[in-house]
Protein backbone atom coordinates (compact mmCIF):
# COMPACT_ATOMS: atom_id res chain seq x y z
CA UNK A 1 0.00 0.00 0.00
CA UNK A 2 1.51 3.10 -1.09
CA UNK A 3 1.55 5.84 1.32
CA UNK A 4 -0.28 9.10 1.57
CA UNK A 5 1.45 12.29 0.61
CA UNK A 6 1.71 15.19 3.63
CA UNK A 7 -0.32 18.35 3.06
CA UNK A 8 2.01 21.58 2.41
CA UNK A 9 2.75 23.84 5.80
CA UNK A 10 0.51 27.14 6.46
CA UNK A 11 1.99 30.30 5.96
CA UNK A 12 -0.22 32.58 7.80
CA UNK A 13 1.00 34.14 10.28
CA UNK A 14 0.62 36.53 13.47
CA UNK A 15 0.73 39.43 11.92
CA UNK A 16 0.70 37.71 8.56
CA UNK A 17 3.58 37.09 6.38
CA UNK A 18 2.32 36.41 3.13
CA UNK A 19 4.35 33.32 2.52
CA UNK A 20 3.39 30.55 -0.02
CA UNK A 21 1.80 27.49 1.11
CA UNK A 22 3.50 24.26 1.27
CA UNK A 23 2.70 21.59 -1.67
CA UNK A 24 1.63 18.20 -0.89
CA UNK A 25 3.71 15.43 -1.48
CA UNK A 26 2.65 12.70 -4.45
CA UNK A 27 0.96 9.81 -3.19
CA UNK A 28 2.86 6.22 -3.04
CA UNK A 29 2.09 4.03 -5.69
CA UNK A 30 0.96 0.28 -3.89
CA UNK A 31 1.81 -2.91 -6.05
CA UNK A 32 1.11 -6.45 -5.46
CA UNK A 33 1.93 -9.66 -7.19
CA UNK A 34 1.20 -13.35 -6.16
CA UNK A 35 2.30 -16.63 -7.53
CA UNK A 36 0.58 -19.89 -6.61
CA UNK A 37 1.53 -23.28 -7.75
CA UNK A 38 1.69 -26.91 -6.25
CA UNK A 39 -0.44 -30.20 -5.75
CA UNK A 40 -2.44 -29.38 -2.93
CA UNK A 41 -5.27 -32.89 -3.43
CA UNK A 42 -8.81 -32.15 -2.49
CA UNK A 43 -8.11 -28.68 -0.03
CA UNK A 44 -9.54 -25.36 -1.68
CA UNK A 45 -6.65 -23.04 -2.58
CA UNK A 46 -6.49 -19.49 -3.04
CA UNK A 47 -3.97 -16.48 -4.41
CA UNK A 48 -4.91 -13.00 -3.21
CA UNK A 49 -3.35 -9.57 -4.34
CA UNK A 50 -4.23 -6.46 -3.14
CA UNK A 51 -3.05 -3.42 -3.88
CA UNK A 52 -3.55 0.18 -2.94
CA UNK A 53 -2.27 3.62 -4.14
CA UNK A 54 -1.70 6.61 -1.46
CA UNK A 55 -3.79 9.47 -1.60
CA UNK A 56 -1.71 12.99 -3.19
CA UNK A 57 -1.13 15.25 -0.31
CA UNK A 58 -3.48 18.68 -0.15
CA UNK A 59 -1.81 21.63 -0.98
CA UNK A 60 -1.28 24.60 1.77
CA UNK A 61 -3.10 28.17 2.04
CA UNK A 62 -0.73 31.00 1.16
CA UNK A 63 -0.35 33.85 3.11
CA UNK A 64 -3.29 36.15 2.21
CA UNK A 65 -4.25 34.80 -1.39
CA UNK A 66 -7.19 36.86 -1.46
CA UNK A 67 -4.86 39.84 -2.36
CA UNK A 68 -2.38 38.01 -4.28
CA UNK A 69 0.19 38.00 -2.03
CA UNK A 70 1.59 34.74 -0.94
CA UNK A 71 0.31 31.84 -3.37
CA UNK A 72 -0.72 28.59 -2.48
CA UNK A 73 0.33 25.27 -2.66
CA UNK A 74 -0.53 22.56 -5.32
CA UNK A 75 -2.24 19.19 -4.55
CA UNK A 76 0.05 16.55 -5.74
CA UNK A 77 -1.09 13.42 -7.82
CA UNK A 78 -2.64 10.05 -6.16
CA UNK A 79 -0.41 6.82 -6.29
CA UNK A 80 -1.51 4.25 -8.74
CA UNK A 81 -2.10 0.86 -8.03
CA UNK A 82 -1.42 -2.58 -9.41
CA UNK A 83 -2.32 -6.25 -8.51
CA UNK A 84 -2.28 -9.40 -10.23
CA UNK A 85 -3.01 -12.94 -8.84
CA UNK A 86 -1.77 -16.20 -10.51
CA UNK A 87 -2.99 -19.56 -9.36
CA UNK A 88 -1.44 -22.31 -11.33
CA UNK A 89 -2.27 -24.58 -8.49
CA UNK A 90 -3.66 -28.02 -8.86
CA UNK A 91 -6.71 -29.43 -6.99
CA UNK A 92 -9.95 -31.46 -6.96
CA UNK A 93 -11.47 -29.11 -4.92
CA UNK A 94 -11.75 -24.77 -5.59
CA UNK A 95 -8.82 -23.15 -6.92
CA UNK A 96 -9.24 -19.51 -6.53
CA UNK A 97 -7.23 -16.21 -7.51
CA UNK A 98 -8.67 -12.70 -6.32
CA UNK A 99 -6.60 -9.27 -7.03
CA UNK A 100 -7.99 -5.94 -5.85
CA UNK A 101 -6.40 -2.54 -7.12
CA UNK A 102 -7.64 1.04 -5.44
CA UNK A 103 -5.76 4.04 -6.68
CA UNK A 104 -4.89 6.98 -4.82
CA UNK A 105 -6.94 10.01 -5.15
CA UNK A 106 -5.82 13.59 -6.53
CA UNK A 107 -4.89 16.32 -3.78
CA UNK A 108 -6.64 19.28 -3.64
CA UNK A 109 -5.05 22.64 -4.65
CA UNK A 110 -4.36 24.92 -1.75
CA UNK A 111 -6.41 28.19 -1.44
CA UNK A 112 -9.96 29.80 -0.72
CA UNK A 113 -12.77 29.30 -3.38
CA UNK A 114 -12.19 33.36 -3.67
CA UNK A 115 -8.96 33.52 -4.58
CA UNK A 116 -6.83 34.33 -6.89
CA UNK A 117 -3.44 32.55 -5.85
CA UNK A 118 -4.83 29.29 -5.72
CA UNK A 119 -2.55 26.03 -6.72
CA UNK A 120 -3.13 23.22 -9.08
CA UNK A 121 -5.21 20.09 -8.07
CA UNK A 122 -3.25 16.65 -8.20
CA UNK A 123 -4.06 13.92 -10.55
CA UNK A 124 -5.70 10.63 -9.62
CA UNK A 125 -3.93 7.26 -10.11
CA UNK A 126 -4.72 4.74 -12.54
CA UNK A 127 -5.68 1.12 -11.29
CA UNK A 128 -4.65 -2.65 -12.86
CA UNK A 129 -5.96 -5.88 -11.95
CA UNK A 130 -4.98 -9.37 -13.31
CA UNK A 131 -6.12 -12.40 -11.84
CA UNK A 132 -5.85 -15.59 -13.58
CA UNK A 133 -6.61 -19.92 -12.35
CA UNK A 134 -5.51 -22.24 -14.05
CA UNK A 135 -6.94 -25.69 -12.48
CA UNK A 136 -6.92 -28.85 -14.80
CA UNK A 137 -8.64 -31.31 -11.89
CA UNK A 138 -10.84 -29.08 -10.60
CA UNK A 139 -12.94 -25.95 -9.72
CA UNK A 140 -11.59 -22.73 -10.98
CA UNK A 141 -12.25 -18.78 -10.29
CA UNK A 142 -11.23 -15.97 -11.43
CA UNK A 143 -11.66 -12.27 -9.76
CA UNK A 144 -10.51 -9.31 -10.47
CA UNK A 145 -11.78 -5.18 -9.49
CA UNK A 146 -9.71 -2.13 -10.34
CA UNK A 147 -11.25 1.63 -8.88
CA UNK A 148 -9.44 4.47 -10.66
CA UNK A 149 -8.50 7.39 -8.01
CA UNK A 150 -10.69 10.53 -8.27
CA UNK A 151 -9.14 13.45 -9.78
CA UNK A 152 -8.35 16.46 -7.04
CA UNK A 153 -10.48 19.35 -6.33
CA UNK A 154 -9.53 22.93 -7.42
CA UNK A 155 -9.44 25.87 -5.63
CA UNK A 156 -10.04 30.05 -6.23
CA UNK A 157 -9.94 31.17 -10.11
CA UNK A 158 -6.27 30.02 -10.79
CA UNK A 159 -6.80 26.44 -11.90
CA UNK A 160 -10.47 26.41 -13.35
CA UNK A 161 -10.11 23.14 -14.97
CA UNK A 162 -9.33 20.74 -12.48
CA UNK A 163 -8.06 16.80 -13.83
CA UNK A 164 -10.19 14.26 -14.59
CA UNK A 165 -10.83 11.14 -13.07
CA UNK A 166 -8.53 7.97 -13.65
CA UNK A 167 -8.93 4.72 -15.95
CA UNK A 168 -9.14 1.33 -14.40
CA UNK A 169 -8.55 -1.96 -15.94
CA UNK A 170 -9.75 -5.39 -15.01
CA UNK A 171 -8.94 -8.66 -16.48
CA UNK A 172 -9.54 -12.34 -15.52
CA UNK A 173 -8.82 -15.86 -16.72
CA UNK A 174 -10.30 -18.48 -15.49
CA UNK A 175 -9.76 -22.15 -16.58
CA UNK A 176 -10.74 -25.84 -15.26
CA UNK A 177 -13.29 -28.30 -15.02
CA UNK A 178 -15.53 -25.65 -13.86
CA UNK A 179 -14.29 -22.07 -14.13
CA UNK A 180 -16.18 -18.97 -13.10
CA UNK A 181 -14.59 -15.49 -13.86
CA UNK A 182 -15.45 -12.15 -12.46
CA UNK A 183 -14.11 -8.23 -13.34
CA UNK A 184 -15.19 -5.18 -11.79
CA UNK A 185 -13.52 -1.53 -13.37
CA UNK A 186 -14.75 1.49 -12.10
CA UNK A 187 -13.41 5.12 -13.49
CA UNK A 188 -12.56 8.09 -10.93
CA UNK A 189 -14.25 10.88 -10.87
CA UNK A 190 -13.50 14.51 -11.99
CA UNK A 191 -12.28 17.02 -9.78
CA UNK A 192 -14.76 19.52 -8.81
CA UNK A 193 -14.44 23.48 -9.82
CA UNK A 194 -12.93 25.80 -7.55
CA UNK A 195 -14.90 29.11 -8.34
CA UNK A 196 -17.19 30.65 -10.78
CA UNK A 197 -16.39 30.08 -14.53
CA UNK A 198 -14.34 26.85 -14.16
CA UNK A 199 -15.44 23.72 -15.39
CA UNK A 200 -14.93 20.52 -13.34
CA UNK A 201 -13.68 17.30 -14.72
CA UNK A 202 -14.74 14.78 -16.45
CA UNK A 203 -15.28 10.84 -15.44
CA UNK A 204 -12.36 8.69 -15.79
CA UNK A 205 -12.64 5.50 -18.36
CA UNK A 206 -13.18 1.90 -17.09
CA UNK A 207 -12.44 -1.29 -18.64
CA UNK A 208 -13.20 -5.10 -17.86
CA UNK A 209 -12.18 -8.28 -19.69
CA UNK A 210 -13.31 -11.81 -18.55
CA UNK A 211 -12.23 -15.27 -20.00
CA UNK A 212 -13.60 -18.63 -18.74
CA UNK A 213 -12.88 -21.96 -20.35
CA UNK A 214 -14.41 -25.16 -18.27
CA UNK A 215 -15.26 -29.02 -19.68
CA UNK A 216 -18.54 -28.85 -17.67
CA UNK A 217 -19.49 -25.17 -17.05
CA UNK A 218 -18.32 -22.05 -17.61
CA UNK A 219 -19.17 -18.46 -16.69
CA UNK A 220 -17.68 -15.50 -17.19
CA UNK A 221 -19.24 -11.52 -16.12
CA UNK A 222 -17.50 -8.26 -16.59
CA UNK A 223 -18.52 -5.01 -15.44
CA UNK A 224 -17.43 -1.46 -16.53
CA UNK A 225 -18.56 1.46 -14.97
CA UNK A 226 -17.41 4.73 -16.35
CA UNK A 227 -16.33 7.29 -13.66
CA UNK A 228 -18.72 10.86 -13.25
CA UNK A 229 -18.37 14.11 -13.38
CA UNK A 230 -17.20 16.41 -11.37
CA UNK A 231 -19.51 18.38 -9.36
CA UNK A 232 -19.41 22.28 -7.65
CA UNK A 233 -22.32 24.70 -7.37
CA UNK A 234 -19.97 27.69 -8.60
CA UNK A 235 -18.97 26.20 -11.53
CA UNK A 236 -19.97 23.89 -14.18
CA UNK A 237 -20.56 20.15 -13.98
CA UNK A 238 -17.70 17.74 -15.28
CA UNK A 239 -18.72 15.07 -18.16
CA UNK A 240 -19.27 11.45 -17.00
CA UNK A 241 -16.87 8.88 -19.19
CA UNK A 242 -18.52 6.86 -22.16
CA UNK A 243 -17.95 3.23 -21.51
CA UNK A 244 -18.06 0.89 -24.98
CA UNK A 245 -18.21 -2.97 -24.18
CA UNK A 246 -17.52 -5.18 -27.42
CA UNK A 247 -17.14 -9.18 -26.85
CA UNK A 248 -15.39 -8.54 -23.58
CA UNK A 249 -16.88 -11.92 -22.53
CA UNK A 250 -15.84 -15.03 -23.84
CA UNK A 251 -16.38 -18.71 -22.92
CA UNK A 252 -16.31 -22.19 -23.70
CA UNK A 253 -17.26 -25.60 -22.43
CA UNK A 254 -17.21 -28.92 -23.83
CA UNK A 255 -20.93 -29.94 -23.99
CA UNK A 256 -21.69 -28.05 -20.91
CA UNK A 257 -23.60 -25.11 -19.63
CA UNK A 258 -21.95 -21.66 -20.50
CA UNK A 259 -22.72 -18.16 -19.39
CA UNK A 260 -22.04 -14.79 -20.49
CA UNK A 261 -23.05 -11.72 -18.67
CA UNK A 262 -21.42 -8.24 -19.78
CA UNK A 263 -22.59 -4.56 -18.45
CA UNK A 264 -21.46 -1.33 -19.74
CA UNK A 265 -22.58 1.88 -17.18
CA UNK A 266 -21.90 5.11 -18.54
CA UNK A 267 -20.83 7.80 -15.39
CA UNK A 268 -22.73 10.28 -14.10
CA UNK A 269 -22.77 13.90 -15.50
CA UNK A 270 -21.78 16.50 -13.12
CA UNK A 271 -23.83 19.24 -11.50
CA UNK A 272 -23.35 22.83 -11.66
CA UNK A 273 -26.02 25.86 -11.03
CA UNK A 274 -23.83 29.01 -11.99
CA UNK A 275 -22.85 26.86 -15.56
CA UNK A 276 -24.48 24.05 -17.28
CA UNK A 277 -24.41 20.72 -15.52
CA UNK A 278 -22.26 18.20 -17.55
CA UNK A 279 -23.41 15.17 -19.93
CA UNK A 280 -23.83 11.47 -18.46
CA UNK A 281 -21.72 9.08 -20.56
CA UNK A 282 -22.85 7.07 -23.31
CA UNK A 283 -23.11 2.99 -22.72
CA UNK A 284 -22.63 0.58 -25.21
CA UNK A 285 -22.73 -3.07 -24.81
CA UNK A 286 -22.56 -5.70 -27.77
CA UNK A 287 -22.38 -9.22 -27.13
CA UNK A 288 -21.90 -12.36 -29.86
CA UNK A 289 -21.15 -16.00 -29.17
CA UNK A 290 -21.35 -17.84 -32.38
CA UNK A 291 -20.73 -21.17 -30.69
CA UNK A 292 -21.84 -23.19 -34.00
CA UNK A 293 -18.70 -21.74 -35.44
CA UNK A 294 -16.16 -23.42 -33.05
CA UNK A 295 -14.77 -26.86 -33.28
CA UNK A 296 -17.71 -29.11 -32.20
CA UNK A 297 -15.79 -30.69 -28.83
CA UNK A 298 -15.68 -26.88 -27.56
CA UNK A 299 -19.55 -25.86 -28.19
CA UNK A 300 -21.96 -25.90 -25.52
CA UNK A 301 -25.17 -27.95 -24.32
CA UNK A 302 -26.74 -24.51 -23.08
CA UNK A 303 -26.06 -20.75 -23.35
CA UNK A 304 -27.53 -18.16 -21.52
CA UNK A 305 -25.93 -14.61 -22.66
CA UNK A 306 -26.78 -11.18 -20.62
CA UNK A 307 -25.91 -7.68 -22.58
Amino acid sequence: MGGSGGAGGESNGDPPTYGNGGSGAAGGDGTATVIMDGNFGSATTEASASADGGGGGYGAGGGNPEDDQGGCGSGADGGNASASATNTSTTTGLSQAYSSAQAGDGGGAGGPSTGHASGTAGIGGTATATATDKNSTGGASAHSQAVGGNGGNAAGIFGLLPPAGSAATATATATGVSATSYTYAQGGAGGTAGAAGGSSGNGGSASAKSTATGTSSASASAYANGGNGGSFAEGGGGNGAAVSMNNDVVGTTHDGTLILDQDATGGFGGSGTTAAGGNGGAATSTLTDNDAAKAVADQSASINAIS
